[in-house]
């Protein structure tokens, strides 16, 4: 099992996701365009994370590094 410190990465991506939340709150919320512009992308990034849980459990290990490249790729998209 890896270090603590290697799951860092996840307070960031947790805090990140929840000042997004608070932000787009209807007394804040940003511009429709905006908002559809990054609903996709975080969508497949939070549905990666679940994907990732599962591929973590299983063989073969190379699967993690597949999810994590889609999730990068739509954390760099929004």
């Amino acid at each position: 099992m890896p270090v603590g410190w290697a799951f860092s990465i996840w307070g960031l991506i947790e805090l990140l996701s929840l000042l997004y939340a608070v932000w787009a709150l209807p007394d804040h919320r940003p511009d429709n365009r905006l908002r559809s512009e990054l609903a996709v992308p975080l969508t497949i990034v939070f549905a990666g994370f679940s994907c990732w849980l599962v591929a973590a459990e299983f063989e073969p290990v190379w699967t993690t590094v597949v999810v994590f490249a889609v999730m990068v790729t739509g954390l760099l998209k929004a």
